[in-house]
């Protein structure tokens, strides 16, 4: 055995078949798909352990830095994860996850998300978190709408991605994206392991909005918008009648809750559901001190007299002589990002009331960034 380690130039093309061979066995189309990690610059973010000769085991990584709310943070993303069937059962997949969570820590990243959701992840505390209203439309709601005769829908076209990574910049928690990121995305059609459609919403002839969606048997599933939230609202019935939908899943983030709450009181059907992936909190402590800022903005100046501590997995917030300890890094992840539903932080005391107005700390949605 050798690894885990990155891929070397003259492994690229074995680890290309193996990762079709686990995923894609009749389309062989996952370098296209995803293009974003599969490619000769990535090679040493594609860890492997080698066996014979060849790449058997694989786990594909890139580091991307996010906005929440203007404090700068870094994520490491992980996807592609397979183990040759002939090499399975040999632990190789748990010393790459290791590596991977060492790198990612050592390299600066405050998070690890992956794009899965199996043991192997959660028995390295990888959770699902975040608190996204997941809006389900239903062609019988379609009265509840308004019809905006100025509102048109068209098919992606170059002239508009300007606009497109304009709208998503607006976004108050997001991946920096380069140019790079949406010229891929748009180049293999693939958004969150689906074929999606890139559209954008025009008003009186003017853009406002784009939506991403996949389209599958009568329905909907949005991957991603961003622009004008009354256009995205106006643009509704059109997708129904243009795209023969019986079903529109619309998901939105909590912070972002000024579009979900106008649909929502029109009486559509909506629940709590985690962000895409699942989530590694690497170091509380550097993540904290990150956030800092956007904990001014929502306490004041008590925000600069917190101390965040962390040793042997208990995790400490101090304020003047009162501590709170939490025991556990599972139960740390959730008390920063929450889980669906919520997550209690207990106790009393002015610690305590500081950081039920802080906390929970939305987390970004993947969109186009998945891999």
């Amino acid at each position: 055995m050798e690894g885990p380690r990155g891929t070397r130039k003259e492994e690229f093309e074995d680890l290309i078949k193996l990762v079709n061979l686990v995923f894609r066995p009749e389309s062989q189309s996952m370098q296209r798909e995803y293009e974003s990690i599969f490619n000769e610059e990535n090679l040493e973010n594609l860890r492997v352990i080698v066996e014979d000769g060849k790449p058997v085991s694989h786990i594909g990584t890139l580091e991307k830095e996010v906005l929440i709310y203007n404090c700068k943070s870094r994520v490491g993303l992980v996807g592609g994860v397979c183990t040759h069937p002939d090499y399975r059962g040999r632990g190789y997949a748990t010393l790459l996850l290791n590596d991977c969570i060492r790198r990612f820590d050592e390299r600066g990243c405050d998070f690890m998300l992956v794009s899965g959701a199996r043991r192997l992840y959660d028995s390295a505390d990888c959770l699902f978190v975040g608190n996204i209203i997941r809006l389900e439309i239903m062609r019988r709601d379609l009265w509840r709408f308004e019809r905006n005769k100025d509102t048109s829908i068209e098919d992606f076209s170059e002239e508009h991605l300007e606009d497109m990574m304009k709208a998503y910049e607006k976004k108050k928690v997001r991946f920096v994206r380069e140019r790079r990121d949406w010229e891929i995305a748009l180049r293999c059609g693939q958004v969150m392991n689906a074929p999606s459609d890139f559209l954008i919403v025009k008003k009186s002839n003017q853009f406002r909005s784009y939506l991403i969606v996949h389209f599958s048997e009568g329905r909907g599933d949005v991957r991603e918008y961003g622009g004008d939230r009354q256009a995205l609202i106006d643009a509704i019935p059109i997708l129904f009648e243009k795209y023969h939908l019986d079903a529109l899943i619309f998901p939105v983030p909590f912070e972002d809750s000024e579009l979900a709450r106008p649909i929502q009181d029109r009486g559509i059907y909506s629940s709590i559901m985690p962000v895409a992936g699942t989530v590694r909190l690497l170091n509380f402590a550097r993540f904290m001190e990150r956030i800092r800022p956007y904990l001014r903005e929502k306490l004041g100046d008590i925000a600069e007299d917190l101390r965040f501590e962390e040793k042997e997995e208990e995790y400490k917030i101090s304020l003047g002589n009162e501590n709170f300890i939490i025991k556990g890094r599972r139960a740390m992840t959730w008390t920063i990002l929450s889980r669906p539903g919520g997550y209690e932080i207990p106790g009393e005391g002015r610690l305590i009331e500081a950081l039920r107005n802080a906390l929970p700390i939305p987390f970004v949605w993947y969109g186009i960034n998945y891999i």
